[in-house]
């Protein structure tokens, strides 16, 4: 399961903060350090790389950020969104190859 999460691009601190709200439910930062023996600071950190990623979302209650993890079902829909970004990437690239040719240098030896 561990290898699966960092094939999708975790990080071994992602992955034990995901691991530990797959396991609290919404929890604030303190429960989640405590869980996983990670620093306040680095649990903070993973917890924001892992909202980019979409393993992750918050709601505000006071001034405190509860956070939530990704449904496993849902990381489907995670790979989806990256393969739909994929290909518009390399659309995007595919457009820009003629205009990178012109700076080619093609002198042959």
């Amino acid at each position: 399961m561990i290898e699966e999460l960092k094939l999708l691009g975790l990080t071994d601190g992602e992955i034990k903060v995901y691991l530990a709200l797959l396991k609290l439910g919404p929890a604030t930062n303190s429960p989640i350090a405590r869980n996983t023996g990670l620093q306040s600071s680095t649990v903070y950190y993973c917890l924001n790389s892992l909202i980019e990623k979409g393993f992750v979302s918050y709601i505000k209650k006071g001034d405190r950020k509860h956070f939530s993890p990704l449904n496993p079902e849902d990381i489907l829909d995670v790979l989806s969104r990256k393969e739909s970004e994929l290909q518009q990437q390399k659309q995007r690239i595919k457009k820009a190859i003629p205009q990178l040719k012109q700076h080619q240098n093609v002198t042959q030896i």
